[in-house]
């Protein structure tokens, strides 16, 4: 298939992000350029996540200068995988806007990311780091800095002075045998004094919901604090009662919360929040913060963004005024600020001669120019005048499509710009005043936004008699509109899709439940293989398959996990009825269980699940008697074939045990023992089977927490080692492709650990339980 048939495919519907990966492979403009449109276009946030990838293997400024604009992205995923792009293309340039991330960015993960991509000794911006909200990225940025050959002194002077910062140095203290410096306790969460809390987040959200009108407006002065709560449903009450009711100075406070963007939840309750409040509300609370120029910057330029926009200026506010305009003299606002006051009504000739200074601030006068430059005298336009950075010119150049009176030198000269922005504006301003013979130079720039705005009639008609001249399908779509002819008429001898592959035969799609050891869920639960198989890192349909092949019949779903799913459903209904899936929910309350029950059996088209879980419990709220209700009656109509309980709380899960539990799912592994103690020898007394899981300890059990720790066991003695203990019927796997799955599937053919295996595993253990315990005490309780 050519490549013109390819890059023509990419503006059809039906593209996959598979269907790429012949462009990605390709170093011609041509691949490159429809990349850069796909981009540009963004279809489908997943094919924009994949261009961007595929760009990441293109050496080019335009590459460049695309995937950088898209850390700008309102999705996590773009973003994410623009971090990932411009890591693999690898400049010193493009160092700091990656380093910036972790300061503004609000995914996590995508903070986790930079450390992990740009970890090198002493780069000291990743120290900014240290104080981040969340303790996943903290525990990154220990990982990297362990491997800093840099005295832990010296990374204290480049770190930021908060008690985040400096229990992530003691960690890292005590990590080294250093003497770890006293730390105070981690402070108190404001909302365990509020009526509702409950040490479970998924409890304090069903609390609230069941609140009525006038019960939740007397919680109104909690529903700032509830915009950063883990659970989602709490913090869509807060976002609610606060549109609703809300006073000015609360929903200002609520403003004010932009300062951290890093807060987890934070930035997307306030999405959620900021732009429905109705014109009334944004001007009360714009006018409040801007009475004082001591409130944080993100919250004034908030405020700033409201004027002229939520409301206009009036006369009798000119003090205003004037105060918008001093904040001009700070750079972290004033960009903003004279954006508001170009917006504000009043009359942009009034404005030139209090603005014109701030032509000659480097940070400044790009809004200047766009707000003022209609208006702006030619003298105070010339080039030698203004700052010489790329915001200025881009600023400036786009003043030239809009302006008849600039010399013609200076056009001339922006049509030979480097930067291919300033270009295609100098094209377009000559495009339009008909300068542009058919060919000029620009008409062949290297840059197709270039060739774009160079687009004359002539052109055209000189490209849509010969579109092979063309690489760009964005430049010939320029062209086609031009003429007014379609441009679909151009690609008529190509096919009008890509080929999809070819059907994958039938016995590939067909696997067989082979023979493995069993044990049972229960008198009356099902039987199940000793491992079963998680889809969290997203294993590919054919290691189910694989799976199941080897005798594993247990599954635990999540919506999320794509893959399973396809697999699941796919499966012929004799296969389906012995598979064992297990799933659950993370919510609270009996409707919440029948709900994400019913979701569950729908997804995987199932005649029964396995077993039906209430997740990640923190405190008996979690499964009341309304919860236990439903689940047992769905359990007796046949919906599922046992029920239960997860949870890491030690003191919840032998309660729970002793008030009857059918079915229970632990963590266990070589460095957490605990359960051993005490739970599982109740749940054998009770009859209890216990499911556990992170036998792995996420990974931390497969490699030395510290130089001086012993080798590291294998992972299918982890999983061994959780089988061994009586009470335990099956431990989850996780692999994420098929040489992980490989290993694991060792243990259904030699589930036995020696007992000197065993006590080499223990002694591991405890070098990853002190390490994790001090990361627990110094960093993540912060």
């Amino acid at each position: 298939m050519s490549l013109r048939t390819l890059t023509f495919a990419l503006l059809l519907p039906g593209l996959r992000p598979e269907d790429l990966a012949p462009l990605a492979a390709s170093d011609s403009r041509a691949a490159r350029e429809a990349l850069v449109d796909l981009v540009w276009r963004g279809p489908s946030a997943t094919l924009s996540i994949a261009a961007l990838r595929a760009l990441g293997r293109h050496d080019h400024p335009l590459s460049r200068e695309v995937v950088r604009d898209a850390l700008q992205a309102p999705q996590p995923g773009l973003r994410r995988a623009a971090v990932a792009s411009l890591c693999a293309l690898g400049h010193d340039a493009d160092t700091p806007p990656l380093l910036d991330r972790l300061a503004v960015d609000p995914a996590w993960s995508l903070r986790a990311d930079v450390i992990r991509l740009l970890d090198a000794p002493r780069r000291w911006g990743l120290l900014v780091a240290a104080d981040d909200p969340h303790w996943r990225v903290r525990y990154a940025l220990s990982e990297a800095l362990l491997g800093w050959d840099v005295p832990t002194a010296e990374l204290a002077a480049h770190a930021p002075d908060d008690p985040r910062a400096r229990g992530l140095l003691r960690f890292l203290a005590r990590m080294r045998g250093e003497a770890p410096a006293p730390l105070p306790p981690p402070p108190d969460d404001p909302l365990s004094a509020a009526p509702w809390w409950d040490p479970d987040p998924p409890a304090v959200g069903a609390r609230l919901s069941g609140l009525d009108k006038r019960a939740l407006r007397a919680e109104l002065p909690w529903m700032v604090h509830l915009l950063g709560h883990e659970d989602a449903s709490a913090r869509r009450v807060a976002v609610h009662s606060l549109r609703r009711w809300a006073d000015t100075a609360r929903l200002a406070d609520a403003v004010r919360r932009l300062a951290e963007p890093r807060a987890p939840f934070v930035a997307d309750s306030l999405d959620r929040l900021l732009p429905h409040l109705d014109l009334d509300q944004r001007e009360a609370v714009s006018r409040a913060l801007l009475a004082s120029a001591e409130e944080p910057p993100a919250a004034l330029r908030w405020a700033l963004a409201q004027v002229g926009t939520a409301y206009p200026l009036e006369p009798a506010d000119r003090a205003m005024l004037q105060a918008a305009l001093n904040l001009v003299r700070r750079d972290d606002l004033g960009a903003a600020a004279i954006a508001a006051v170009c917006r504000s009504g009043v009359p942009a000739e009034q404005l030139v001669d209090t603005l014109r200074p701030a032509l000659a601030h480097p940070a400044l006068a790009p809004a200047t120019l766009r707000g003022l430059g209609t208006w702006l005298p030619v003298d105070a336009l010339a080039p030698h005048r203004l700052p010489d950075t790329p915001a200025v010119r881009r600023a400036w150049a786009a003043l030239l499509p809009r302006r008849t009176d600039l010399p013609d030198d200076w056009l001339e000269a922006a049509t030979r710009d480097p930067d291919p922005v300033v270009r295609a504006h100098a094209a377009d301003a000559r495009a339009r005043l008909g300068q542009l013979p058919t060919s000029h130079p620009l008409h062949d720039d290297d840059d197709l936004r270039v060739r774009a705005a160079a687009m004359t009639p002539a052109r055209a008609e000189q490209l849509w008699q010969n579109p092979d001249a063309e690489t760009s399908w964005r430049v010939l779509g320029r062209a086609a509109q031009v003429l007014g002819h379609p441009l679909t008429a151009l690609a008529a001898r190509l096919p009008p899709r890509i080929t999809p592959p070819d059907p994958l035969p039938e016995t590939a799609l067909a696997p067989t439940l082979g023979d493995a050891p069993r044990r049972r869920l229960g008198p009356d639960g099902p039987e199940v293989s000793l491992l079963g198989l998680s889809g969290h890192y997203g294993l590919e349909e054919a290691g189910y398959a694989r799976g199941l092949e080897a005798g594993i019949n247990l599954f635990f779903w999540e919506p999320d996990y794509s893959p399973m799913t396809r697999f699941l459903r796919g499966l012929p209904p004799a296969l389906k009825r012995q598979v064992v899936v297990v799933t659950g929910t993370y919510d609270a309350g009996p409707d919440a269980a029948r709900r994400d029950l019913d979701r569950a059996m729908r997804a995987l088209d199932l005649p029964q699940l396995g077993a039906f879980l209430v997740f990640w419990a923190r405190s008996p709220s979690r499964l009341d008697d309304a919860t236990r209700a439903v689940l047992e009656e769905a359990r007796l109509q046949g919906a599922l074939a046992t029920w239960g309980l997860s949870t890491h709380a030690r003191a919840l899960a032998e309660d729970s045990m002793t008030r009857g539990l059918p079915l229970i799912m632990l963590r266990h592994n070589g460095a957490h023992r605990g359960a051993e103690q005490a739970l599982f020898p109740l749940a054998e007394q009770q009859g209890i089977p216990v499911l556990s899981f992170s036998a792995l300890c996420y990974g931390r059990m497969l490699r030395r927490p510290t130089p001086a720790a012993p080798a590291p066991p294998t992972a299918a003695d982890c999983y061994r080692y959780s089988l061994m203990q009586p009470a335990v019927r099956a431990t989850w796997s996780a692999p994420k492709d098929l040489g992980e799955l490989e290993q694991n599937l060792a243990v259904l053919k030699d589930p036995t650990l020696p007992p000197e295996r065993a006590d080499a595993l223990r002694a591991f253990g405890d070098h990853v339980y002190a390490r994790n315990r001090a990361f627990a005490e110094d960093v993540r309780w912060r």
